[in-house]
């Protein structure tokens, strides 16, 4: 009976840690702000480097070459904008449709 008791007791302490540092993880800093976001646009690096957005320079951005010379990789993040992830896959959406053919298509 102790045992199952001191089992019980070793249980619920790993459960409150964890609680507590999952917390902890999520008052750093929101996920939105750590997540890249990325596609591939069907322009050349000059291109896209050339022509971004305004609505993407308020992002974080990378460019880079995609592979087998089929674009380039287009990623962004918030990182302090406070903008929730599904925000930023839009802009990236739309960035994309205006990287490739000069309007946003409906």
């Amino acid at each position: 009976m102790t045992r199952i008791l001191a089992a019980a007791v070793v249980v619920a302490g790993g459960l409150v840690v964890a609680r507590r540092l999952a917390r902890r993880r999520r008052a750093v800093a929101p996920a939105a702000d750590r997540r890249w976001h990325s596609l591939t646009v069907y322009r050349t690096l000059d291109e896209v480097s050339a022509n971004l957005p305004d609505r993407l320079r308020t992002l974080e951005v990378q460019l880079r070459s995609a592979p087998g010379g089929r674009g380039t990789e287009l990623r962004v993040r918030a990182a302090g904008a406070g903008l929730p992830a599904g925000e930023v896959e839009r802009i990236l959406r739309l960035s994309r449709s205006l990287l490739e053919v000069g309007e946003v298509l409906r």
